[in-house]
């Protein structure tokens, strides 16, 4: 990749950052809630919010798999299984919408776990 070629991702990747960091900022305000580290397994996943056991995960940008979106999901079914971790729910909350693929694999959760265990909301789609 070629130097200005990196420079562009650079900027771009800088970008998603600061505005995901926004992004959970303002949900905290909006919600009242804090992001909760929990470790379990030898795992530990952190969710950006956390209010009256119900965990929320918050993406700026567009959701697609990969392996760290992977990784999440995984942790969040384990949070879910385990009765010593104080999460009685998930909820991902997409701002910008996500793939196909992801939304399918969003939808499967949603249907195994039921709603009241693990939901997600799609901003674009509202």
């Amino acid at each position: 990749m070629g130097k200005v070629d990196w420079e562009a991702k650079y900027r771009t990747l800088y970008k998603n950052r600061e505005i995901g960091k926004l992004t959970e900022k303002e949900f905290q305000l909006l919600e009242n809630g804090f992001p909760k580290t929990f470790k379990f397994n030898g795992e530990v996943r952190k969710v950006d919010n956390l209010i009256d056991g119900v965990a929320k995960e918050i993406k700026s940008g567009q959701l697609k798999s990969s392996e760290f979106i992977e990784n999440q999901l995984r942790k969040d079914i384990e949070m879910l299984l385990d009765s010593k971790i104080p999460v009685k729910k998930i909820e991902w909350h997409l701002f910008d919408g996500a793939d196909v693929n992801m939304t399918k694999k969003l939808e499967v959760l949603r249907d195994t776990f039921g709603k009241d265990k693990f939901d997600f909301i799609n901003y674009n789609n509202l």
